[in-house]
């Protein structure tokens, strides 16, 4: 809950600095000195808590860093007739943010899906361009709103039937982002990508609660790349705001049930830096600063609501197995750049769809096709425009059986110009797998094939040599010159029990000694 705290009493702040904060009593900056004060130390005893218990949620240093931009901007706008101590404790406050940024670590931070991890790390990577956005305030754009007539249980059950849930909205933001990306890449005019079921899930109908919130959040993201082309984001989100604004007078003509304080900042916090000034009334910046500990931090136990409203599942919280094969998925995928991007998200689309294993297949077969010259010659090309190259390789892959993610891949990578990397990518995502088994990839040289017994020996002896739980997976390969014997290779050993490597050593041996 302190996540979107931290920003939004920025926000706040930043508003009543310049003179547009209207629902005091005056506009008068000096008036609202007291205010400034109590939400400046107010955070500052956010961040003492948080500077001596760092938090392991991504979503806190995206939220430190969109405050710290604004409120840097806050603080380069106020004039002489600011008092000196305000001044000082603001830049105290920045200072204080630098201290917990420097001293942040990203390798702790715990992600609840690989969508999300891709989305919060593309969001990390243009912070300086989010933290530096802030539409001018505006009044009176959302009209008069009145709370829902019907009750908290009856707006909890309506909820259900809205889209998106959590994982969906991640996994579609993930396609945005994947797009934007990809546009900014190759400097081309293009758009963001939306497949028909993303489109109806977070840019079509009608949302409730999370649901909404999570819209604005990828219509923001979209607004800020400026790639949705044939669409009015800022009207978009101008009337999911007027939405949210009566869903916020809901929640507190309700009393704000227990559960929906984070919702009620949430949707506070999104609207108002678009520019929505009547989300920030001093009812409600007054209501929310008595919420906060005394120790600094805030509570909200909002699982239960969550999942009354849908927009997590009763199983969303991963088993112990499940949170260790993220971990092993998450260190196997240590590669950065573009190639990171596309295998990311083609783990993630044939993880929800559970075509991993025939994903995996399909491209070893086209791992093995892409080493022909004629192959690679159509790769290699410019005479054959991508458009095409992209409706080929999706032909091949209907007309062979693959599975209907991996030709949307080839065709994504075809389309996008990446080909050349192709084949970087296959073995990207071949190692991803090789983490999701929790396998131990081992190869055998020997002179002849070895048979069934002899392999089932050997998986025995070796897999006395792994950490438990690992799975030995032999890949055997024939070379005739070493006469008999084996040589093993895996992870840090290495076994060398050639025949004709140890004749030649003891040839070495005997010349030295004549």
């Amino acid at each position: 809950m302190c996540i979107k705290y931290i920003v939004l009493l920025t926000i706040v702040t930043a508003n009543v600095s310049y003179g547009i904060y209207p629902y005091f009593d005056t506009q008068d900056f000096i008036y609202n000195v007291p205010k400034v004060y109590r939400i400046s130390i107010t955070l500052d005893k956010l961040l003492e808590y948080y500077e001596k218990k760092p938090s392991k949620d991504p979503e806190w240093y995206i939220a430190l860093g969109m405050a710290r931009g604004q409120l840097e901007y806050t603080i380069n706008e106020l004039d002489k007739s600011v008092p000196g101590k305000l001044k000082e404790n603001l830049q105290n406050l920045t200072r204080r943010m630098d201290r917990i940024k420097n001293n942040t670590d990203f390798s702790s931070f715990v992600y609840r899906s690989k969508d999300y991890e891709y989305v919060a790390k593309a969001i990390f990577e243009n912070m300086d361009v989010l933290s530096s956005l802030m539409e001018p305030i505006s009044i009176g754009t959302m009209g008069t709103q009145k709370p829902y007539r019907f009750s908290f249980e009856q707006y909890v059950q309506e909820a259900k039937t809205k889209m998106p849930s959590r994982k969906a909205a991640d996994a579609c933001t993930m396609q945005l982002l994947i797009s934007a990306m990809e546009s900014q890449t190759t400097q081309n005019e293009g758009t963001c990508e939306l497949t028909p079921e993303c489109s109806a899930q977070i840019l079509k109908g009608s949302g409730l609660a999370f649901q909404q919130t999570s819209r604005i959040r990828a219509a923001a993201l979209a607004y800020l790349f400026d790639c949705l082309e044939g669409m009015d984001i800022a009207a978009h989100i101008y009337k999911l705001c007027i939405q949210v604004y009566k869903e916020t007078k809901s929640l507190e003509a309700w009393d704000l049930p227990p559960g929906t304080k984070t919702l009620f900042m949430q949707q506070i916090l999104y609207c108002s830096t678009q520019g929505y000034g009547e989300f920030i009334k001093p009812r409600w910046m007054n209501r929310i600063l008595a919420w906060q500990e005394p120790k600094g931090c805030y509570a909200d136990d909002r699982q239960s609501f969550l999942k009354l409203t849908g927009f997590v599942g009763a199983t969303s919280v991963p088993s112990q197995k499940e949170r260790e094969e993220e971990y092993r998925v998450k260190k196997a995928a240590t590669s950065e750049g573009l190639e990171g991007r596309y295998v990311s998200a083609l783990y993630s689309a044939a993880s929800q769809k559970n075509e991993l294993d025939a994903v995996e297949k399909s491209l070893r077969d086209v791992q093995q096709v892409l080493a022909r010259p004629a192959i690679v010659d159509f790769i290699s090309t410019s005479l054959v425009s991508r458009p095409v190259k992209a409706k080929l390789l999706m032909d091949i892959g209907k007309e062979t059986g693959m599975p209907q993610t991996a030709i949307n891949f080839l065709g994504v990578v075809a389309e996008n110009g990446r080909l050349k990397n192709l084949r970087r990518m296959i073995n990207m995502f071949l190692n991803i797998m090789v983490a999701h088994r929790n396998e131990t990839p081992c190869e055998v040289l020997t002179a002849e094939p070895l048979d069934s017994a002899t392999k089932t020996e050997l998986i025995a002896i070796l897999q006395k040599f792994v950490k438990p739980g690992k799975v030995i997976r032999i890949r055997e390969r024939i070379a005739e010159d070493c006469l008999g014997g084996v040589v093993i290779g895996f992870e840090n050993h290495h076994i060398d029990l050639c025949i004709a490597r140890s004749f030649n050593k003891y040839r070495e041996l005997l010349k030295q000694s004549v």
